[in-house]
């Protein structure tokens, strides 16, 4: 991971509100998009959005052409993010 693709937001006391990480090697054209974090009263205000085309931003200027999420979440969709893939995952 690349430090500069890690995007944290704070609020006015200082305290951590929001966390977007992607993760790049320069082998690829792609970040994948992995964690995104905020907390429960900071959601629906824009902050997650803002931390992600942040760190998408940061991810273009290095190159990367493409940004991969896995979640079924329509936050994504609502980002421009479109359905590539499906994946079957497996647990036991």
């Amino acid at each position: 991971m690349k430090k500069e693709l890690g995007v944290a937001a704070r609020n006015e006391a200082g305290e951590l509100v929001s966390i977007c990480i992607l993760w790049h090697s320069d082998k690829t054209d792609y970040v994948y998009v992995e964690p995104v974090c905020t907390i429960p009263s900071y959601r629906g205000k824009g902050v997650a959005k803002a931390v992600i085309h942040e760190a998408l931003n940061r991810a273009k200027h290095l190159g990367a052409k493409r940004a991969y999420v896995i979640s079924d979440m329509d936050f994504y969709g609502k980002l421009g993010f479109v359905t590539k893939y499906h994946y079957t995952f497996y647990a036991k």
